[in-house]
């Protein structure tokens, strides 16, 4: 192999490894700030996802992404529009 293609492989497994690390944490600071909201939020600790949305510049897509792969957010009885904290 040469030290070309060795160069590129480094250069592309660290590009792959800093995008997954970027997405990690994006989706992590994005997960506590709604897992915040619920925990402010009076007394019932349920958002629709609108709300969470609304509150924390998010988009509503985003939000529903992060509640639905989030283990400490899960949805609110049979309402897939509805979230609040796992017990």
């Amino acid at each position: 192999m040469s030290d070309t293609s060795i160069i590129a492989i480094v250069v592309f497994v660290a590009l792959v490894a800093h995008v997954w690390i970027f997405m990690w944490v994006k989706f992590k600071m994005d997960e506590s700030a709604i897992i915040n909201l619920l925990k402010k939020h009076a007394g019932n600790h349920v958002c629709s996802t609108d709300e969470i949305a609304a509150s924390t510049d998010l988009k509503t897509a985003r939000v529903a992404k992060i509640c639905t792969s989030s283990k400490a957010i899960v949805t609110h009885h049979q309402s897939n529009n509805q979230w609040c904290l796992s017990k």
